[in-house]
């Protein structure tokens, strides 16, 4: 799949927006303790990495003054239209704002000092790319008991940075109840996929838009010009989105996906969990992660030993015994990796006749699928039948009609792979809507102040 007319560049050694020594902004951000959160009415503080590498900046401004919002809280366009006697009091007011101005937006969860940005940095790259997220699956259906779905459901979610202890970023999430979860932020990365590749078009621009592109899609226009590289390559990804002033996508082949991603999933389950007798149970794109160090594919607390119930499950590739609350084993996980295996090619599903069951212990009735055969049309000859008969040793209504464990999984697919590769399937494709905001920066800003995409105003009043 063609996303566009690929556009040879150079670029000068300025254009690789190293930033100066010399910058304030630049200072504030390599020198400033995250104490000073707690001080400064303004300040910078950069977080970490974004997925393509761009840093993620949280720059807090912190308005100095309550005129405004207590104008406005009035009805009053302007400080000549109060009594002469509020002005003393107005002005008095503003000097002790100016004074006190610490802790703006801080607030003490557990006995720490944390700074609280209501903006969320959470994305699932894996979940985007293949056009699937599972997490409202799990809570719209009865994936969850109730009691549990509710309160997540119920809950708020923000980012957060430690103010006193090392400055890490942090996840909290905040319960009904009054409970609060305070996690590490994880801040997904391109790195463990050395294949992935950027484009940006060439004339975004003076489109003023970003074009027809989104998860899982492809080019709006066929054959427009775009600049295009390995993202590794940070000089050149950098300089692309200065040329090209618009958002990038970022491009990995299906078969790089299968070979990047779905194989490390294997190997991760099968090493954490099949080798010492457990069961992960939430094998799905909203729960892979891509890090620097790999892929890691979260349980959410939810594994079990085999031969157990599950406590909960993603109803979109959850096995058959998953879903009627039958105790579950290694081969159940088997069977959601098989369910992501099959969204790497268009128009593939499973058949079969639809069964209807009673839900044990409950009146719910679950419609599951007793898969009689697997069918994947962009494909042809044997490389069809294998893949075919691959997904249903996966994707099998019987247990014991399935690979046992993940590792079998790995073993076969790896040599599926090598025997048909998937080249002509072409690519995933996935829009990454904060690199626009980098260049829209001038050529000459530094790279750690050119993505402030937490961006949180706390006022006084």
């Amino acid at each position: 799949m063609s996303t566009g007319t690929p556009v040879q560049f150079t670029f000068d050694a300025d254009e690789r927006n190293v930033p100066s020594k010399d910058s304030p902004i630049a200072e504030l951000l390599v020198e400033s303790d995250p104490s000073a959160i707690a001080e400064a009415a303004n300040v910078h503080v950069r977080l970490g990495a974004l997925e393509d590498g761009l840093p993620l900046v949280l720059s807090i401004q912190r308005e100095k003054n309550v005129r405004d919002g207590l104008l406005r809280a009035l009805g009053v366009s302007c400080i000549t239209h109060l009594p002469e006697e509020v002005k003393p009091h107005l002005m008095a007011l503003e000097e002790t704002v100016a004074a006190t101005r610490t802790s703006v937006g801080c607030e003490e969860v557990d006995g720490d000092l944390l700074y609280l940005s209501q903006q969320r940095v959470e994305r699932n790259l894996v979940g985007e790319l293949v056009g699937h997220a599972a997490q409202s699956a799990v809570l719209n259906e009865h994936g969850m008991n109730y009691e549990a779905a509710k309160k997540w459901h119920d809950s708020k979610t923000c980012t957060a940075l430690e103010v006193k202890r090392g400055g890490r970023a942090l996840t909290l999430r905040t319960f009904a109840d009054g409970q609060r979860v305070v996690e590490p932020l994880q801040l997904e990365s391109f790195s463990c996929l050395p294949t992935a590749r950027f484009q940006v078009d060439v004339e975004a621009a003076s489109r003023g838009r970003y074009g027809g592109y989104g998860a899982g899609g492809g080019a709006g226009d066929e054959g427009r010009p775009c600049y295009e590289g390995i993202l590794s390559d940070t000089a050149r990804y950098h300089a692309a989105l200065r040329r090209g002033r618009g958002a990038a996508r970022i491009v990995l082949s299906r078969h790089d996906f299968v070979e990047h991603v779905i194989l490390p999933v294997a190997a991760f389950v099968h090493d954490k969990y099949h080798a010492k007798g457990q069961v992960h149970t939430l094998v799905a794109p909203s729960t892979i992660r891509l890090t620097p160090e790999g892929i890691v594919v979260d349980d959410q607390s939810a594994s079990c030993e085999s031969g157990a119930m599950s406590a909960a499950f993603f109803p979109s590739s959850a096995s058959p015994e998953q879903k009627l609350g039958f105790p579950v084993e290694t081969s159940s996980d088997v069977y959601a990796i098989g369910q992501l295996l099959l969204k790497v090619f268009k128009g593939a599903s499973l058949y079969g006749e639809i069964k209807q069951f009673v839900v044990p212990g409950s009146e719910a009735t679950v419609s599951l699928l007793a898969v009689a055969g697997c069918y994947i049309p962009v494909l042809e000859g044997e490389a069809r039948k294998s893949y075919e008969r691959f997904v249903m040793r996966c994707c099998s209504y019987e247990k014991k009609d399935r690979f046992a464990t993940a590792r079998e999984l790995h073993h076969e697919l790896s040599a599926l792979l090598a025997t048909h590769p998937l080249h002509s399937l072409g690519s995933f494709s996935l829009i990454l809507p904060h690199s626009a905001a980098f260049a829209q920066c001038a050529p000459d800003a530094p790279v750690e102040i050119a993505r402030r995409v937490v961006d949180l105003r706390s006022q006084f009043c």
